[in-house]
């Protein structure tokens, strides 16, 4: 992997630190996004990147999403793009060998009603180990189709990418551990998924969708 370039407008978000609790070697893995700046132009491509930090030995980039070019890093380590003018604007979370993030076009900021709400986020969940036949850095969403989806389409935007609920047992005979996880969006949306502890993220409902009544 050739060494990354700085990333362009830089990052506001804080970054996920996560360490693989199976691995033989405890080695602290990183996890930010790009673009989350008003300044940074609609145009550009933004990027989200997962890096290993070695030490004395280095960083190194395990697996990215976003453009190779723009980023000079190998194609081998990509796994998809954001798209055209979306940015990372809130902090990513780890939980359950999964990382959260979402993705904005536009300002988090402004002020105006109508353009908060005008602008719709995505969803990211990424696998953080091999599972189901799906690789490090792979969409852990999942749905009534074969392919899993790259993301969860939301109503507005979100200023935080999830909120973690607790793990819970549900009964026989499914009997598996499932963990709920929840957005909420500018417009009082509150959105809720289930995540199945160390399978995949599946998606409860994708109109399972409460409005907060002030």
């Amino acid at each position: 992997t050739r060494a990354a370039r700085g990333p362009p407008y830089g990052s506001i978000t804080r970054p996920a630190v996560w360490i693989n609790p199976y691995a033989d070697t405890r080695v602290p893995q990183v996890f930010f996004g790009t673009g989350g700046d008003d300044n940074a132009p609609a145009n550009r491509d933004y990027s989200f990147i997962a890096l290993s930090d070695l030490g004395a030995s280095g960083v190194t980039v395990d697996w990215y999403m976003g453009n190779p070019t723009a980023l000079n890093l190998s194609s081998d380590k990509k796994e998809g793009e954001l798209g055209t003018g979306y940015k990372v604007w809130a902090d990513p979370v780890v939980a359950d060998f999964t990382v959260y993030f979402t993705t904005l076009p536009g300002s988090i900021e402004n002020v105006n009603p109508c353009l908060n709400l005008d602008a719709a986020g995505r969803l990211y969940a990424r696998q953080l180990r091999f599972a189901s036949g799906i690789p490090i850095g792979g969409s852990a969403l999942r749905s009534s189709s074969t392919v899993p989806p790259e993301y969860m389409q939301m109503v507005s935007k979100a200023r935080r990418a999830v909120t973690l609920g607790e793990i819970q047992r549900t009964p026989a005979p499914e009997s598996i551990s499932k963990r709920e996880v929840f957005m909420q969006e500018y417009n009082s949306t509150i959105e809720m998924l289930a995540n199945p502890v160390g399978a995949l993220l599946q998606i409860k409902s994708w109109r399972e969708v409460y409005q907060v009544i002030h």
